[in-house]
């Protein structure tokens, strides 16, 4: 779902909705290029100053630098951070 900030539109990898509130979450993957990185952080510097804070309402994950994913962080970071959010009563 796109995510309007200020002039901006983003299209977060994900939009969790949860009974509290929505949950971003954004993948990073070319992490080894500068210039996306630079991307990177000036979307998550927008982020910041519309109220989407990193583990608050915000999820970032990066690539390895040979493209692979670590599944038992995205596991923990699901058991973490969303299904508490569905398990709590609003």
């Amino acid at each position: 779902k796109s995510l309007e900030l200020g002039q901006q539109t983003y299209l977060p990898d994900f939009t969790i909705h949860s009974p509290r509130a929505a949950i971003y979450w954004e993948h990073f993957g070319m992490t080894s290029s500068s210039e996306y990185r630079a991307g990177m952080y000036r979307k998550l510097e927008n982020y910041h100053r519309h109220g989407i804070l990193l583990w608050e309402n915000l999820l970032i994950t990066c690539d390895h630098l040979d493209g692979g994913l670590d599944i038992q962080l995205i596991d923990g970071l699901i058991r973490l951070f969303i299904l508490p959010r569905f398990q709590e009563r609003p």
